[in-house]
């Protein structure tokens, strides 16, 4: 079984893989204070948070969670194959939250203002939704597939409308094998999601 860790703006917290986390928290908060190595780890579980969110995700069997080799990218939650590594990896997946602002209120808003970013470079990019996944405490992950871009990816993305953001996952390859062959992992990133609140104070 993973060890938990904690990310944001690389800071990274180890705890034991006993660690349980209630269902509901009101509020967080956390210290930045003691921070131990950074890692990949298969079926490892990382909390990813800011100010306004706060989530759980654990990395499926055969899958490693990566907590260090997106931070260039602004990425601290990636997940890969086991036996790869991030940059090597034929079909990768990372999450990421959007704060919800004027513009954004709703998974289709998102959604079309990823379309609206992307038509200068790719004029051809689609969003098509698929499916809708049964989460924890009865929320909703809410699936797109993206094709049509200039790297000709295949692209899903899954939704989670919460309160104060749009908290999603992003599964990408150039290779249609791989992309159909990481459904079932996806899946199973996505059904792990545990939310832990949406007011976050982070002490350094």
């Amino acid at each position: 079984m993973g060890r938990l860790m904690i990310a944001i703006s690389g800071a990274y917290f180890m705890f034991g893989s006993t660690m349980r986390f209630p269902a509901i928290f009101l509020s967080v908060v956390l210290s930045i204070g003691y921070f131990g190595a950074a890692q990949a780890e298969e079926c490892g579980t990382c909390i990813l948070y800011g100010k306004d969110h706060a989530f759980a995700m654990t990395a499926p069997k055969g899958w490693v969670l990566d907590n260090k080799s997106g931070v260039g990218q602004g990425l601290h939650q990636v997940f890969y194959p086991l036996g790869y590594s991030w940059a090597s990896s034929p079909v990768i997946a990372y999450s990421r939250a959007r704060s919800k602002d004027a513009q954004i209120q709703t998974i289709e808003d998102q959604v079309a203002d990823t379309l609206n970013d992307f038509k200068s470079t790719s004029p051809n990019i689609k969003a098509e939704a698929v499916e809708a996944i049964p989460l924890k405490e009865g929320k909703i992950a809410k699936v797109f597939h993206f094709t049509g871009d200039q790297w000709n990816n295949y692209e899903a993305v899954a939704y989670i409308d919460e309160k104060k953001t749009i908290n999603f996952v992003v599964l990408s390859s150039r290779s249609k094998e791989w992309f159909d062959k990481a459904q079932t992992a996806f899946r199973g990133i996505m059904e792990s999601y545990t939310f832990i609140s949406d007011s976050v104070e982070i002490k350094k």
